[in-house]
């Protein structure tokens, strides 16, 4: 393999690659970067245990003289490419290593690419759909967050995705759902083409995976457009300039709309979103303990919150519009600040909130059409869980949802 390639092109290709390279793996092979060139392609893959990238470079930075495929050390190739101030580098590789001029002169042990794993093919089985790039990163960013971290539900690690594609046209909403059990995450984009071959199904994608591929997309022009596709085993997310291939997840996923059904109205008010936070970030300084009773009063016109510890005391009144027809009674209810301050972090404007009582869940709507919802589990007056029972269980349904877990 011979060739000469734009450095910041390729650096490019490289930082995306490398996202998916573990630095600890009992496999070497996973500790490096793919290349392959032939014609005026260069692709650059990195992969590990659940996710492989593989990352395209712009044929107009590339000259390929003789094509070939090796197998280089992911991190040693990205510190050379983005140590040097060189315009261009002129790679060299064998059987057994790789020439690398870059400022100076370097020279790596190579790995057989055959070891090299090759990307899964995925049908598409399940569902398609394209939607727009910066869609897809708002997704992840607006659940990723509300997952269970080092859990022995290993679906709670996941995030699950739902194709629901409209009636009598090709196009579709696609649904992104995460919770911990004590909170729950859900929003949507459009979809302009979609196809479901099993609208039953639900694909469950690891987060800390998805999350990596979100990244690698983050920026991306607004007419961008990314395909997601996915099978019984695997899903595919194609872009511009990338590809993703993520192992799904396996387990039971609680039965999330149930999580959300509540009974009744209740208290609907739409709160600015910048004080809001701002007043939650205070309310934690108050003091680190997650126990630590924080108290939620709304009225019509307003939102008192107030949290007093040994450490300190907080208390802050905030400005609410309630909705027509709310009814214009009081409630004081207690939920977790760091938990609503996470979930308004990924909301902009204003965000609605529903309140039903002091034990139901307390419902928050963002987005322009209320795409996105969070569901938060309140706390007793004594920081403890309060137990509120799935609306399914009247109909037979075992599960109860409780702050301690949602059960499948």
């Amino acid at each position: 393999m011979k060739l000469e390639v734009n450095r910041k092109a390729l650096l490019r290709a490289v930082k995306t690659a490398a996202a998916a390279v573990r630095t600890r793996t009992p496999k070497p092979i996973y500790q490096c970067l793919r290349i392959e060139a032939e014609g005026r392609t260069l692709k650059v893959a990195g992969t590990g245990v659940e996710l492989l990238i593989e990352a395209t470079v712009d044929p107009d930075h590339v000259i390929v003289h003789d094509g070939g495929v090796t197998c280089v050390p992911a991190h040693k190739f990205q510190e050379v490419l983005a140590s040097a101030n060189d315009e261009s580098v002129k790679i060299g590789a064998d059987d057994s290593a790789i020439a690398i001029r870059c400022g100076g002169r370097f020279r790596f042990p190579t790995m057989a690419a055959s070891d090299f794993p090759s990307p899964p093919e995925v049908a598409g089985t399940e569902f398609t759909a394209v939607l727009a790039a910066s869609d897809f990163e708002d997704l992840i960013r607006k659940t990723g967050f509300a997952i269970e971290r080092n859990s022995s539900r290993y679906a709670l690690e996941c995030l699950l995705f739902d194709a629901v594609p409209a009636n009598n046209s090709n196009e579709g909403q696609l649904l992104v759902v995460s919770t911990d059990g004590r909170r729950l995450a859900k929003t949507e984009c459009h979809s302009e083409q979609m196809t479901c071959d099993n609208p039953e199904g639900q694909t469950l994608v690891p987060a800390a995976s998805m999350s990596t591929v979100a990244a690698i997309f983050r920026g991306s022009a607004p007419e961008d457009k990314l395909t997601v596709r996915t099978d019984k085993n695997h899903l595919l997310v194609t872009g511009l300039s990338a590809r993703a291939w993520l192992r799904l997840g396996e387990g039971r996923y609680p039965r999330w709309r149930d999580f959300m059904s509540q009974p009744g109205v209740g208290s609907i008010v739409d709160i600015d979103i910048d004080p809001f936070i701002q007043a939650l970030t205070q309310a934690i300084i108050v003091s680190s303990d997650a126990n630590a009773k924080t108290t939620f009063a709304l009225s019509a016109d307003q939102l008192e919150i107030k949290r007093e510890t040994t450490d300190g005391r907080f208390t802050t009144t905030l400005q609410v519009a309630s909705r027509p027809g709310s009814p214009a009674e009081s409630v004081t209810f207690y939920l977790d600040p760091q938990y609503v301050k996470e979930a308004m972090a990924t909301c902009e404007g204003t965000v609605r909130m529903q309140v039903t009582s002091p034990e139901s869940i307390m419902m928050f709507y963002a987005g322009e059409n209320q795409e996105t919802l969070h569901g938060i589990m309140p706390l007793r007056g004594d920081a403890k869980p309060v137990k509120v029972p799935v609306a399914a269980e009247a109909a037979g349904a075992t599960g109860v949802t409780e702050a301690a877990g949602v059960t499948a």
